[in-house]
């Protein structure tokens, strides 16, 4: 795969995964305990995915319209949606066994207080945890014996996530680079100001 460079447009895929359901609790080799925290990501993902959207959508305004980064944020936001719906899948199978429902309804009360005090700050935990996941991918992409023995449809679900991740870190660098994003401590700080952003790269002044 060649290097992937801030100017590249993250390539949308739209795959379906179909995962066996009998399987989703035993699913990797490595023992219950690694299945377990694996599902338990899945769980945060679909609300948490809407939540980076949303994050991102909220300064769209910055974006000139068909430029390099136009584009880069558009395929961003395709690739969280579908990342959401094929975890939702998976969600629907880990119901009977994990609290899913109350889960989301607490991450979505958590995430929408940070919503009304200030979208600079959630753009700032988008770029956080945007690093966090795509590290987290590239040592899956990277590390073969991390999927050794995995049950196919969720080694391929997990590869693909991993991949896109590794691929949409560059957006989230586009936007922190040019000031869209605050650090997380000025951002808790300064909730209240706008945040100015420099005329270059397809980002305008706001």
């Amino acid at each position: 795969m060649p290097p992937f460079t801030p100017s590249s447009v993250p390539n949308v895929r739209s795959p379906r995964f179909r995962l066996p359901a009998d399987r989703v609790l035993n699913w990797h080799p490595d023992g219950p305990h690694v299945t377990a925290f694996n599902n338990a990501l899945s769980v945060f993902f679909p609300v948490g995915e809407n939540f980076f959207i949303d994050s991102v959508r909220a300064h769209a305004r910055v974006v000139v319209p068909g430029t390099p980064l136009a584009e880069q944020v558009a395929a961003f936001c395709k690739q969280e949606a579908f990342h959401s719906r094929e975890h939702e899948l998976y969600n629907d199978a880990l119901r009977p066994y994990l609290p899913v429902a109350a889960t989301e309804g607490l991450l979505g009360v958590v995430l929408g207080f940070f919503k009304r005090v200030s979208w600079a700050l959630c753009l700032s935990g988008t770029v956080g945890l945007e690093h966090m996941t795509s590290t987290l991918g590239a040592t899956l992409v990277m590390d073969a014996p991390h999927t050794e023995g995995v049950e196919p449809h969720f080694e391929a679900l997990w590869k693909w996530h991993a991949l896109e991740e590794c691929e949409h870190k560059a957006v989230r660098c586009c936007f922190r680079k040019c000031g869209c994003a605050r650090r997380p401590r000025q951002a808790f700080l300064y909730p209240h100001r706008t945040p100015h952003t420099l005329p270059a790269g397809g980002v305008r002044r706001i």
